[in-house]
């Protein structure tokens, strides 16, 4: 089953349009957390500052500023800077300063500023608006970072701790910044 909230509590439902039938929602409140874990292929037409949490074969249209996690097989239109989590088969369209974690055989098209890991067989797409496409083939388990100018930034080298990666050069710099501290 699934939960629609705003602020901890379950939104008016004057306030979205729901279609359990043909697994619609779409609503132009902001800051919504959409549950719908355990549920597949919905379609969602939302704005700002929402948090979706989705099953397999769903398609997310949404502004700007959200945290999406969906299964495989979905499509994501999406605004800038937000964070992006997908399985397999996805296909993702953001817009720049965007965090993108997803599985393999994903087609990834964003603007600058955007950091993409993706795993076996994907593709980045980097947007220009007056030079064009790049096309980028992702090395699976590896992050890059689009610049915002032309061209790619250097992969990002990242380091596992807990099953959770991090950026490994701003770990350095947060350590020497604590040894710093340390030695004062």
């Amino acid at each position: 089953m699934y939960k629609i909230t705003k602020n901890g509590v379950a939104l008016d439902p004057k306030l979205y349009t729901i279609d359990t039938v043909n697994h619609t929602f779409a609503s132009s409140e902001d800051d919504l957390v959409l549950d719908f874990a355990d549920e597949g292929v919905w379609i969602f037409r939302i704005r700002h500052n929402c948090t979706v949490t989705a099953g397999n074969s769903c398609f997310i249209a949404a502004w700007g500023r959200c945290n999406i996690t969906a299964g495989d097989d979905c499509t994501i239109d999406i605004g800038a800077r937000c964070n992006i989590n997908t399985g397999e088969r996805c296909t993702i369209d953001a817009g720049s300063g965007c965090d993108i974690t997803t599985n393999d055989n994903a087609v990834v098209v964003t603007c600058g500023d955007s950091t993409i890991t993706g795993g076996k067989d994907c593709v980045a797409i980097r947007r220009f608006r007056r030079y064009g496409n790049d096309v980028i083939k992702l090395v699976a388990e590896q992050t890059i970072r689009l610049k915002d100018d032309y061209g790619v930034g250097e992969p990002i080298e990242t380091i596992e701790i807990g099953n959770l990666k991090f950026n490994k050069k701003e770990i350095e710099k947060l350590l020497k910044q604590f040894n710093q501290l340390i030695n004062y």
